[in-house]
């Protein structure tokens, strides 16, 4: 529980995994490591194209930081995860918009820096 910052989901209790593409142009329903991984890279890449699109330039470690403040703790997760949080996609991207506002210059901001003046989330 020590290494992991931060829970993705890797399943779909209700319905056996989440859908994926298949070989031979079919979908199939999987889970573990092999979906949460995924989820969590489309996160940050959203994250980064989500700063970008409003003139600011992010860095690996303020992604880090978005992602794992935007999380949301379950105490039930506790012993799973380092923080007991999970990843919550819609707070990450509320988060950047309410923190980040639109840069009119057109000159790329630093994440880095702003990322001080942030509450903890």
């Amino acid at each position: 529980t020590q290494y992991v910052e931060l829970g993705a989901p890797g399943s779909d209790s209700e319905a056996g995994g989440l859908m994926s593409t298949m070989p031979g142009s079919r979908y199939a329903r999987l889970q573990g490591t092999s979906m949460a991984s995924p989820v969590a890279a489309g996160s940050a890449a959203l994250a980064i194209g989500l700063l970008k699109s409003r003139g600011w330039k992010a860095t690996p470690k303020s992604i880090e930081y978005l992602l794992a403040n935007s999380g949301t703790t379950d105490s039930k997760l506790t012993s799973f995860f380092k923080s007991g949080k999970h990843l919550n996609v819609k707070t990450l991207a509320d988060t950047i918009v309410a923190k980040f506002p639109m840069n009119a210059s057109g000159a790329m901001a630093d994440v880095q820096g702003a990322l001080c003046l942030v509450p903890e989330m």
